[in-house]
């Protein structure tokens, strides 16, 4: 069913979920009522419509199942350790927008958490599928991945369509003490299709987390990828790729907080 980003809709989601799930998208809509649509400079938004919301039935994840690995959909349940970790992230300054981060927060309407176990080495690549197929074009995805102490964990998102899709995404990426994570992100909508993503790394002591982006569609094209290096010796690196044609505009922001001493950060 199709419903309006409104406190009506709001009400309707958190029927079924827990305290925890009411309390993060009450004040996720708080928020998102009160703010303005952003005037950019670089990226012009007079063709953007906030969608409706609607129910998401696409995603699809792959190597899900590997022994210190554990997983679970936010949408079903949003676990005491997971709130926490979330409000945790939001603790920080970052997204593209607070108007669109909030709108993920209130609306979100798939995501997961991945979370590697202590001393534990996931082999496979954890792949996250947002596909705009159908009647499924609007994707709201709110995503924690935590990599625990000295574990290693990669993790790619593959964002697609063949059609016209909104897709507004938070991802949230905690590595503590020791761990190594490696996040890609390929964004390949379709030309006429607009896409915001905000993300956040938080480091402990002596973590790395590497960070891919790839992006190769969409008409609006914004993200931002805020790193807070907390932990000494932690490190961060950014590999950004991105085809701009036509009329397709894009809006890309890293920023790293050195918080610690003796870390790195590196983009290219």
């Amino acid at each position: 069913m199709v419903k309006s980003l409104d406190y009506n809709t709001i009400q309707d989601i958190i029927k079924e979920g827990g305290s925890g799930e009411k309390e993060l998208r009450v004040k996720g809509y708080e928020v998102f009522s009160k703010v303005p649509m952003p005037m950019w400079k670089r990226v012009k938004l007079d063709d953007v419509h906030i969608p409706y919301y609607k129910e998401y039935k696409s995603a699809a994840i792959d190597n899900d199942a590997q022994e210190g690995l554990v997983v679970n959909p936010l949408t079903k349940t949003l676990m005491d350790d997971d709130l926490n970790a979330i409000k945790s992230a939001l603790a920080h300054n970052f997204g593209v927008d607070e108007k669109f981060r909030n709108m993920v927060l209130a609306f979100y309407n798939t995501g997961f958490s991945v979370r590697a176990l202590p001393n534990s080495n996931v082999k496979l690549p954890v792949t996250i599928n947002y596909s705009a197929v159908g009647d499924d074009d609007t994707i709201i995805d709110l995503n924690l991945i935590i990599a625990e102490r000295l574990s290693n964990l990669t993790v790619v998102f593959d964002l697609a369509s063949d059609k016209r899709g909104f897709h507004n995404g938070l991802t949230a990426v905690i590595a503590k003490d020791g761990a190594s994570v490696n996040i890609v992100k390929i964004q390949r909508f379709s030309d006429d299709s607009s896409n915001f993503d905000n993300n956040i790394i938080i480091t402990g002591n002596d973590a790395t987390v590497k960070w891919t982006q790839i992006d190769l569609g969409s008409k609006v094209n914004a993200y931002d990828v805020t790193a807070e290096l907390e932990g000494m010796s932690s490190s961060a690196y950014f590999n950004s790729i991105f085809l701009g044609a036509y009329d397709q505009s894009h809006d890309m922001s890293y920023r790293v907080n050195h918080i610690g001493r003796g870390q790195k950060a590196m983009l290219m």
